[in-house]
């Protein structure tokens, strides 16, 4: 859905100083790209023209883009910021520049000694022979027969942009530069760069480093060359030639203007595959960062991009620029085994001796050496404290569901006063490094494994009192155990669900991403175990080296069809372990990938996905083609195989359900076949067409946004198989609301969850620039703001308005009521923005300014707030939602 925004009216969202854009973006900072004309001399030129301030950051070419990031001085741009940026011809697109936060993933293990490894880990590499073969990942994947057909990757090169390298590892090559194994790359960022200090990135053409580890653990998962005793295991593709593009520094966070540069760097270099395991919340196709890689996506170059590390957010939460429409979005698969870096304790029960315990501490973790009494939570709902007395001073004992948060249920035991707390979950012996907000009230967390829990709700239902000794997890001896994973093989807990808001499949494709080693900087332990889906999105990008070496003539689109339609599908893993409906389409994509089977396929898909959408925009018939590149005649029985229908919401809740709550429902699509009784026959060096009809599920619950996928099967008859996963959704979109709670709170709240009542009035500054005035001696005035506020938005929205409207006043209006409106006052700053991902924060504190620098005069006023729904008309009033919050009055002193 591209939003036709004027080229003003886009300017508009960026340059506002309003807070009400996720709080992800950069005040004031903005990535331009020039007309093919300009460039950034010429867009200077403009800037001193006019008067204007600008600081120049960073600049990237390609044949693709041009571009140049600014820090632009807003008070500059005068009480119009529209006409005088409009103004400037050099512009092309303009983009707020974003935070974009260190992957997330979880490192389990490290070191340069496999004797102190998890068995689990052992076990990996334990079959690995002289070559390398036999490692675990690369089974799974059928890697290693490819491996034995001689194909690694050999001629390919793969462009990785991450947070840099130390290529001196010895399972990297040694050196940097043409000959070594990483030939090339770039330091985009440099090592003190944080996107919240305030300073700028320091570039150099040297992407080495070693204060952390994740470029490097990427790099080994494509190329290590397994020299080293005990690491034998080699990369998916250890021959390519690698590139490094540095973007993230030893501070951590980066920005989307510097990975908008490493991407187009690794493009302008050559690089036939570029892998990046980074991502930003997003759902959209038009993300900056999606744009720039589609762009590159045209001319042929394959990428490939981390699904995220959201899980257990649910449904519509995929990440930019795994967002965009050619790229690839990787999800993780789990391995079997699961490490665990735990710290022994001790509990006593009354009348009960000392037993000892092992727990994982998270963040935070200001536990100190402390003995506390246990109180245990009722595990019912996402308060399980509602019946507690003041808990200070007390060590909760909290249930993690994948119905809430596990940091918001334990804010409820906060809120009554504790400060420590252990989460737990039903029937996992697992424990994980968690890692709470501010916002959750603790001081302290930890991670339990279940037979623990149990046993400390059994005491304390009996009435027996638990006292638990912490030894400070700061100085405590950590040591690494292991369990068994019941959801091994099947999609990881942690892997971010599509779709796209329109409807995109997303992930396309999965591969092992838990509990995966490579190569770590030496400085920090030579080798590592870590777990997201950066570690599956390199194999995948291994794997597609591996693909372009077999098959040098094959394009771009045909290895996205190859890659999807070979893989396997999974079944579902719900809280209770394996069920025998396969995962959802959204969750896992064609299925986990298979190297051999996409390298030797002698049937090609004209597609790789199959678009329903939803019933307004339905599309019931689908016609494609499949080649026959073999030598041989082939005979193609067509099958359909449904995903498990789940509705998105819950009755009466406006947010998509979390996983654990997701209500499956036993209705799935019909499909049909054009060829009777389906089955196809393609000539060698022939093509035929298939048509295949789809018809909805029945008796599913269109207010829920009903979401049904599955699989068209072609069982050849050499034995391959070939599933092409499809999506659809039994409902209208534009039918989603899109607001949850957006209310009018006070500035004096102490909470911008408070609502502030009908009629509130608000005293404001007199001074035009909205800054403190002094009423006079002996003359005390509390000033208050009215503040736009929505905590987390429910779903995507395309564009959102909001205006200014007065309201009419007379003696007989009756209290508590919506007055009529009277006049349009016009927008506040910052507004219309686009394309807002789904949990955003909206927050604007209003001075009453507008967006054309005047202000409102004192009187009674109300937001209208007006966002366009999905597959919305942008010139259509009735394809917006409209909310009108409170009537407020406006004073100034």
């Amino acid at each position: 859905m591209l939003i036709p925004l004027s080229f003003g009216s886009a300017l508009l969202v960026f340059v506002a100083t309003s807070q009400a854009l996720p709080s992800t973006i950069i005040p004031g900072r903005f990535l331009v790209e020039f007309e093919d004309h300009a460039d950034h001399t010429l867009f200077s030129h403009h800037l001193k023209r006019d008067g204007l301030s600008a600081h120049r950051i960073l600049t990237t070419e390609s044949e693709i883009f041009r571009a140049a990031s600014y820090k632009i001085d807003i008070s500059t741009l005068g009480d119009d910021p529209l006409t005088v940026l409009s103004s400037i011809p050099a512009i092309k697109n303009i983009w707020p520049v974003e935070v974009v936060e260190r992957p997330d993933d979880a490192l389990a293990w490290k070191g340069s000694d496999l004797n102190t490894a998890p068995v689990s880990i052992k076990k990996q590499v334990g079959k690995v022979a002289v070559k390398g073969e036999g490692f675990t990942p690369h089974v799974l994947t059928q890697v290693d027969r490819v491996h034995g057909s001689n194909i690694t990757g050999r001629g390919i090169k793969v462009g990785i942009v991450d947070d840099g390298i130390d290529y001196r590892h010895p399972a990297l090559g040694r050196g940097f530069g043409q000959g070594y194994l990483v030939a090339r790359g770039y330091d985009h960022i440099g090592d003190e760069y944080s996107p919240y200090r305030g300073n700028d990135p320091v570039p150099d053409e040297d992407p080495f480093t070693e204060c952390d580890g994740h470029g490097t653990h990427v790099a080994g998962i494509i190329a290590a060359q397994g020299v080293e005793d005990g690491f034998k295991f080699r990369g998916a593709a250890p021959d390519v030639e690698l590139g490094m593009y540095r973007v993230f520094s030893c501070a951590g966070s980066t920005t989307t203007d510097v990975v908008a540069a490493g991407i187009n760097k690794a493009f302008a270099d050559g690089n036939h595959i570029i892998t990046a395991s980074l991502g930003a919340r997003s759902g959209w196709t038009e993300s900056t960062l999606s744009v720039i890689a589609d762009r590159i996506a045209a001319k042929g170059v394959i990428l490939t991009f981390a699904q995220g590390n959201s899980g257990s957010t649910g449904p519509f939460f995929p990440e930019s620029p795994g967002t965009g429409a050619d790229v690839f979005a990787i999800g993780s698969t789990a391995n079997s085994i699961l490490p665990r870096v735990v710290i022994n304790s001790t509990f006593t029960s009354e009348n009960g001796t000392s037993k000892v315990f092992v727990w994982t501490s998270g963040s935070p973790q200001n536990w100190g050496n402390a003995t506390l009494p246990l109180y245990v939570g009722d595990g019912k709902n996402c308060d399980e404290f509602t019946n507690a007395g003041n808990l200070t001073g007390y060590v909760v004992l909290v249930k993690g569901t994948n119905s809430c948060a596990d940091w918001y249920k334990a804010e409820f035991a906060a809120r009554k006063g504790a400060k420590y707390a252990f989460m737990y979950r039903d029937g996992s012996e697992a424990t994980s490094i968690l890692s709470f907000p501010d916002e959750s009230g603790l001081e302290a967390i930890g991670s339990l494994p279940f037979s623990t829990a149990r046993e400390w709700i059994q005491l304390s239902k009996s009435g027996k009192k638990v006292n638990v000794q912490i030894t400070d997890p700061k100085y405590a001896v950590q040591f690494v155990d292991e369990v068994p994973n019941v959801g091994g093989g099947l999609m990881s807990g942690y892997s971010s669900w599509g779709p796209t808001f329109e409807l995109d499949i997303k992930p396309e494709v999965s591969a092992p991403g838990g509990v995966i080693l490579s190569t770590w900087p030496r400085s920090l332990g030579r080798y590592a175990v870590i777990s997201g889906t950066s570690m599956a999105t390199p194999l995948i990008a291994g794997i597609i080296a591996l693909i372009l070496q077999a098959r040098p003539s094959i394009t771009a689109s045909e290895v996205r069809s190859l890659l999807t339609t070979t893989s396997k599908p999974l079944h579902y893993l719900n809280e209770s372990g394996p069920n025998n409906d396969l995962a959802p389409v959204v969750q896992q994509g064609g299925g986990i990938a298979q190297a051999y089977d996409a390298v030797h396929s002698n049937g090609i898909l004209s597609i790789s996905k199959l678009i329903l959408n939803d019933t307004e925009h339905f599309v019931q018939s689908h016609t494609f083609t499949i080649k026959n590149v073999g030598e041989k005649d082939i005979t193609y029985s067509l099958s359909h195989e449904p995903a498990a229908t789940f509705h998105t919401f819950r009755p009466k809740s406006k947010t998509p359900s979390l996983p654990g709550n997701l209500e499956f429902v036993p209705f799935i699509a019909d499909a049909s076949f054009s060829s009777n009784p389906g089955s196809l026959t393609v000539h060698a060096g022939s093509t035929g067409n298939i048509t295949v009809t789809f018809t909805p599920p029945p008796s599913v619950n269109p207010a829920l946004t009903p979401v049904y996928s599955g699989y068209i099967k072609l069982n050849a008859s050499n034995n391959a198989v070939l599933s092409i996963p499809y999506l659809g959704v039994a409902s209208r979109m534009r039918d989603i609301s899109l607001f949850s709670n957006l209310h009018v709170t006070a500035s004096t709240a102490t909470n911008p969850t408070i609502v502030s009542p009908q009629g509130t009035e608000f005293t404001l500054p007199i001074n035009p620039d909205g800054s403190w005035s002094d009423p006079g001696p002996n003359v005390t005035v509390r000033y208050s703001f009215p503040i736009l506020y929505e905590a987390s938005t429910s779903f995507g929205i395309p564009l959102l308005d909001l205006h200014v409207w007065s309201v009419n006043v007379t003696a007989t209006s009756p209290p508590n009521a919506s007055l009529p409106l009277v006049k349009d006052f016009g927008r506040l700053w910052g507004y219309p923005t686009a394309y807002i991902p789904r949990s955003a924060e909206l927050y604007d504190q209003w001075n009453g300014t507008l967006s054309d620098g005047s202000r409102v005069p004192a009187g009674n006023y109300t937001f209208v707030a007006k966002a366009l729904k999905i597959f919305g008309d942008i010139g259509v009033e009735e394809d917006y939602e409209v909310v009108r919050t409170i009537d407020f009055g406006v004073r100034y002193l």
